[in-house]
Parts: C-alpha cells; sequence; structure tokens
C-alpha cells in the first residue's frame, strides 16, 4: 500500500472515529437533558393521571394473580407494558410513582432510538440531535412520559421496530412490538410499504 493509500485509510477511520464521539456526546447530552426535565418537574405522587389507573389495574392483576387481565373498556391492549410495569413494581413495591418511573425510562429510550433512526437515515449528528431533542421537549410527548399511559410505549416500540428494520434484515416481530401495544401499530408494515420506493 502506498503512503498516499495509507493517509487516505488514516482520514477515513479518523473521520469513523468522529463521528462515533460525536453521536456518543449526543446520546450523553440527550440522556442529560431528559434527567434534568425529570427532575425539574418531580413526578413523584401515588395517584393516577388521565386515565392510566386503567393499565395500573393490569399490572396490579398480574402482581397479585399472576395473570393479565384488562379492564371491558380499554381501547389499548397495553400487554408488553403491563409485565413492564410489573417489573418495576416488584422491585420497588407498587405505587403509581413507581408506575411512571417505568414510562420515565421508555420516553428516554424513545428519544434516543428517534437519534439512532435519524442516523440510519443519513442526518448528520446535529441534525438527528435537534429532531431528537424537540421529541423529548415536546410538551406532549413529555407529559405523557410522566404517566402510564400507554402513548409514550407504544411510540417507543415503533420507532425502535422501524430502527430495527433499518440495521437489520426485516424481521416479522417488528411490527408487532407495537401493535401488541396499540392496535394501530399493525398499520405499520403497510406504511413502511408505501415509503419504499418501487423498483422495475
Amino acid at each position: 500500500m502506498s503512503a498516499t493509500a495509507a493517509q487516505r485509510g488514516d482520514r477515513v477511520r479518523f473521520a469513523g472515529d468522529t463521528v462515533a464521539r460525536s453521536d456518543l456526546r449526543a446520546v450523553l447530552s440527550l440522556t442529560a437533558l431528559w434527567l434534568a426535565m425529570v427532575s425539574l418537574v418531580s413526578p413523584v405522587g401515588d395517584f393516577p393521571l388521565n386515565d392510566d389507573w386503567v393499565y395500573a389495574r393490569s399490572v396490579k392483576a398480574i402482581l397479585d394473580t399472576g395473570r393479565f387481565e384488562l379492564l371491558e373498556f380499554s381501547l389499548a391492549s397495553a400487554f408488553p407494558q403491563a409485565y413492564w410495569g410489573a417489573l418495576f413494581c416488584r422491585m420497588f413495591g407498587f405505587s403509581f410513582t413507581v408506575l411512571r418511573l417505568s414510562t420515565v425510562i421508555l420516553g428516554l429510550a424513545g428519544v434516543l432510538a428517534t437519534y439512532g433512526l435519524l442516523r440510519e437515515l443519513k442526518v448528520a449528528p446535529i441534525g438527528a440531535w435537534i429532531g431528537a431533542a424537540a421529541l423529548a421537549a415536546n410538551p406532549i410527548y413529555f407529559s405523557l412520559s410522566l404517566t402510564f399511559m400507554t402513548d409514550v410505549p407504544f411510540y417507543c416500540l415503533a420507532v425502535v421496530s422501524l430502527l430495527s428494520e433499518t440495521v437489520a434484515p426485516p424481521a416479522v416481530w417488528t411490527p408487532v412490538q407495537p401493535a401488541i401495544v396499540r392496535r394501530k401499530g399493525s398499520r405499520l408494515p403497510y406504511i413502511r410499504a408505501l415509503s419504499v420506493p418501487a423498483t422495475s
């Protein structure tokens, strides 16, 4: 290999390291931003918000009987979310504060997955950071992240599903993830199919 080729290779490797470091800084800064926002609000209190008491009942049923139960008038299945909340309640005890904590973590995961999806779509680190930060600061997204409603878990699984299909061959289970939280998730495969350019 010539010296010129080696220098080009070094530049490529150096460029790759720079991108990796910028992504790491973006992830850390987004995490810090999210934690700062949550700490300012301090979502502590053993009381329901909106309709999250409906899904809290499912968590309580899992803890008490080991079976998943859902109230008849619930519009979302919330199956994986109920077990996610039950996992936290088994460690820290049942309370709405603990259930909110479980959603706060999914809220952060949704923000970071959004950044990852934008990067996989060839968006520059600063553009991907702005997009993910805009999601984190969105009042609807952030406020729902402080409840045990199904909106944020659905969004998190939907973005992770889309992200997984950009970094690996399509798998059957990826569109199923959001669908088992809310029925609207079953539309994702069709939306994705329409977004793929037609090839001859």
